[in-house]
């Protein structure tokens, strides 16, 4: 599970993060589609406001985004028995 943390005055990071994580229509020439957003790829489900899960094999892109983008985040591992 992956928690973050964005100031919502930061409107910036807040659109970054929001346009990562459930996608939008932004087009352009080398990109005519639009992005679908982390939380629709398979092995992601979005939890709450600032909470997914994420199979460990999509951490790194998530983690790799909120490193880039100054986002505070916590990941727990979370086992289901």
């Amino acid at each position: 599970m992956v928690t973050w943390d964005v100031d919502s005055r930061d409107r910036s990071t807040s659109n970054r993060l929001k346009y990562f994580l459930f996608g939008g229509a932004v087009r352009t020439r080398a990109n005519p589609g639009a992005y679908q957003g982390f939380v629709r790829k398979e092995g992601v489900r979005y939890l709450a406001q600032s909470a997914v899960f994420v199979k460990p094999s999509l951490l790194s892109e998530l983690r790799r985004f909120l490193e880039r983008a100054g986002v505070d985040h916590e990941v727990e591992p979370i086992t289901f028995v």
